[in-house]
């Protein structure tokens, strides 16, 4: 099926295209970032229901799909962008003031290294003359050393917009230079993210432009480095693999037929011979219950399985069974993909204790954000046997030299550009060869003299080539040629306001060109970087080649796809499923897949976004936030739930038997843990007549209905006082954890923890929320005292695998019993 092909418009209501200039009926038309006119547009943007998109024909239902998943997806950006815009610009109240840099110059373009031929992407360098000035009272070894203590002031790849009022010039990336910033004034450096946007901000900041002066530069705290792979993955998709499962999948058949080793293990599971034993690693024994060995089947069988896991049943365990059976028993390649860092290393350790080698395994992504136990398995640091052909350095140092004779050229026209000085004679060659303009051409020419003489003026001076132009533009007559331009009578009868208006035209017009010849030189160097970078990316497809087993996030997924699909995977294995976007796992798909398994539970949490109005809590059918592992279940797709679990006392888990699982078992080891002291019971619900307070510095974005927070001192007190009284019995505050419902509520509780010597460790999704209203600094986040940790319910905290599998195990010691403190305004 040819998915680029345009989908069909929509039964009802206007379909796409015409809203504003980046309003187009093909997706692959639309540009990621928002254009001026789509910011100052009124009407609602197009997209459609989830009934809508499966009301469609099958034959039509993947292009339909895929049209809709980027539009949503782009607007859940757009929301949040939209927001940190306005309140950057003073339109909207919020508490954070926004890093703003004006009165800004263009310094030059930074190609990287030309001189050492180590070249990167093209930035603008701007001086930066407001915003800044604090930086100006420290001496240059001050400001250097603020630069690398501050690493978050202007940190490197932040996100911001050029803009005047309400026109929007361009979106950029900071590329942080310390030695630049430090400079006085200091000079950012900036990367856009399209040519339009660069060739627009240095026709803003053109010198001659009236409205240069009030150009700014505003950081947006927008986290796209999550939208904008995916966004770009989704217009890249040429094919789905196993769509018609994840379309259709009532209909469609599931049955897969694995490697012959696979299918012999799937047949004695199902015989429920005693093969456990075998899968075993070396000196363990291993058994399953009935759920799982159906999960194990499904996935063996299945071209997409779906298994489901309440708490504590043992989902990652399974997980990882079902990757050490494809390992062992086929050649597969496995692509494990998780959301979050935390979560996909947990279950590359779960892989390694499964007996799945080091030497196998590779994991995409930056070293800092690795375990030390995967910090191994990162792709940068593996002992590629690779060697490149003499060829292959030939065309690299080709390329270089391209690079450099590309980069000189892109100096020259910057230089062009810089010349903020047009002459008559700049204008006068534009003039004669424009159809509309050539009158002013024949008007404002001075007439030459006969026989090689030259005309003189008052005094006996010479009368240069723009003297008419010069009288012209100060709203004068012709002078001494006021015979001459007799014909011409139209032009020289113009008021000075509009003279100056041609002009400006006319400057615009040549600064217009120049910038055309800078955008093209830098289309050009990009474009050859990217080849380099091509070639030197070839080390890692090899490295990747030689692996089984690759872990990487939906966002690496997506920003790698063209390295993982030379790759070539054969199954993907999905951690968390149910609380990732379905999208993220869209463009994960490479075209080689022949399974896809996802692991999750979708009555737990569903996946973050960020505008409640496509959410499935408003209730309006677009259902953003429903992930593909929900999804099809809810459409009959066959799916395993597992039953038995092992981490709750039995006190704790009858609630969520009797609220959401009604067939969850226990298992054996969760009765008779010792009781925890100091407590007459697990579970203790206490009341009050204390009513809350509203936070209007903060508000939960899950609650779209609601303008602010909520917060209640008596609760956060009685809190503290609790926590206290555990310290007595001997609990460390490293074994408590503290839940809210409420952003305002766990504001007032970190405030109050950090007044009696204790360090809130919130989570990463709260963290940047309270870092985001300008309520939590990045220097109180990192304070080291006492950790307590701290979390809004919808993003609670993963607690350490070690500690959980201890839990479960019941290894643990009564003084190291975790304690939940669970607030309910």
């Amino acid at each position: 099926m040819k998915l680029r092909d345009l989908p069909q418009q929509a039964a009802q209501g206007d379909g796409p295209g015409g809203r504003h200039d980046n309003d187009h009926a093909n997706f692959r038309d639309i540009q990621i970032y928002p254009t001026s006119d789509e910011f100052l547009s009124a009407q609602p943007p197009f997209y459609r229901t989830v009934r809508e998109v499966f009301d469609t024909d099958l034959s039509n239902r993947p292009r339909v799909h895929l049209d809709n998943q980027f539009r949503l997806l782009r607007e859940d950006m757009l929301a949040e962008m939209r927001e940190g815009i306005q309140v950057a610009t003073g339109k909207k109240k919020g508490r954070r003031k926004a890093v703003t840099v004006g009165r800004l110059v263009p310094a030059g373009l930074d190609v990287g290294d030309e001189a050492a031929l180590k070249f990167k992407k093209c930035c603008l360098a701007v001086k930066c003359f407001d915003g800044l000035q604090f930086l100006q009272n420290m001496d240059l070894a001050g400001r250097k050393k603020y630069l690398k203590v501050e690493s978050s002031f202007f940190r490197h790849q932040s996100f911001g917009v050029l803009c005047r009022e309400k026109e929007l010039y361009g979106f950029a990336f900071v590329d942080r230079d310390i030695d630049l910033l430090a400079q006085s004034p200091p000079v950012i450096l900036l990367q856009f993210t399209d040519y339009h946007g660069l060739r627009n901000a240095l026709l803003a900041l053109q010198g001659n432009m009236k409205t240069s002066s009030h150009v700014r530069f505003i950081l947006v705290y927008t986290p796209v480095f999550a939208y904008e792979p995916v966004l770009k993955g989704l217009k890249q998709l040429t094919e789905l693999p196993l769509q018609d499962v994840l379309l259709d999948p009532a209909s469609a058949k599931f049955e897969f037929t694995p490697s012959s080793e696979l299918r012999i293990v799937a047949e004695k599971l199902q015989a429920r011979k005693h093969f456990e034993e075998a899968l075993s690693p070396v000196g363990q024994g291993l058994k399953f219950d009935e759920a799982q060995r159906a999960a194990l089947i499904g996935a063996l069988t299945s071209r997409v399985s779906l298994i489901q896991g309440p708490p504590g049943t043992g989902k990652s365990f399974i997980g990882a069974q079902i990757a050490r059976c494809i390992y062992r028993y086929s050649k597969y390649k496995i692509l494990v993909i998780s959301y979050t860092n935390h979560a996909l290393d947990q279950f590359l350790e779960d892989l390694l204790k499964v007996s799945i080698p080091e030497d196998d395994m590779v994991r995409i992504g930056a070293k800092a954000k690795c375990t030390p136990t995967t910090a191994p398995l990162i792709l940068s640091g593996q002992n590629c046997k690779y060697r490149r052909s003499r060829d292959a350095w030939n065309i690299i140092n080709s390329l270089k030299m391209d690079a450099q004779a590309s980069a000189e050229k892109l100096t020259s026209a910057f230089s062009y550009y810089q010349q903020l000085s047009i002459s008559w004679e700049d204008i006068s060659e534009n003039l004669e060869f424009s159809a509309n303009d050539r009158p002013f051409y024949e008007a404002l020419l001075v007439p030459t003299g006969n026989a090689g003489w030259k005309t003189a003026g008052k005094r006996g001076k010479t009368v240069g080539p723009d003297y008419l132009y010069q009288r012209w533009r100060k709203g004068e007559d012709a002078g001494i040629f006021k015979q001459t331009t007799a014909d011409h009578g139209a032009v020289w009868a113009m008021p000075k306001s509009i003279r100056e208006g041609h002009i400006e035209r006319w400057v615009r017009l040549m600064v217009e060109e120049r910038l055309e010849a800078i955008q093209g030189c830098a289309q050009e160097f990009n474009d050859i970087h990217g080849k380099i970078q091509t070639h030197f990316g070839e080390n890692d497809v090899h490295t990747l080649l030689q692996k089984r087993v690759i872990g990487c996030t939906t966002t690496g997924a997506a920003k790698y796809s063209k390295m993982i699909g030379a790759a070539k995977p054969d199954v993907i294995l999905v951690e968390e499923a149910g609380e990732i976007l379905e999208s993220h796992i869209l463009t994960a798909m490479a075209p080689t897949v022949k399974q896809l398994i996802l692991i999750g539970d979708h009555k737990q949490l569903r996946p973050k976004v960020n505008n409640y109005a496509l959410t499935v809590e408003k209730d309006d059918g677009f259902d953003l936030n429903r992930s593909l592992f929900e999804r099809m279940i809810m459409q009959g797709a066959p799916h395993t739930t597992l039953c038995k679990q092992h981490r709750m006392v039995p006190e704790i888990s009858i609630f969520p038997r009797k609220l959401t699982y009604p067939e969850l078992l226990d298992g054996p080891k969760t009765s008779g843990r010792l009781a925890i002291l100091g407590l007459q019971d697990r579970v203790i619900f206490l009341n009050h007549g204390k009513q809350e307070d509203s936070d209007g510095a903060v508000s939960d974005r899950r609650d779209g209905d609601a303008k602010a927070s909520k917060k209640n001192l008596f609760e956060a007190e009685m809190v503290l006082r609790c926590l206290k009284y555990l310290g007595q019995q001997g609990y460390g505050t490293d074994h408590i954890v503290i839940l809210t419902p409420y952003l305002g509520q766990l504001r007032v509780l970190s405030d109050l923890l950090r007044r009696n010597q204790h360090d809130p460790e919130i989570s990463e999704f709260d963290r940047f929320e309270l870092i985001r209203a300008g309520l939590l600094s990045q220097a109180a986040a990192k304070l080291d005292r006492k950790p307590v940790r701290i979390s809004t319910i919808g993003r609670s905290i993963s607690f350490s695998r070690r500690h959980r599998d201890r839990l479960t195990n019941n290894q643990i010691t009564t003084r190291e019993k975790r304690v939940i403190l669970l607030l309910l305004l």
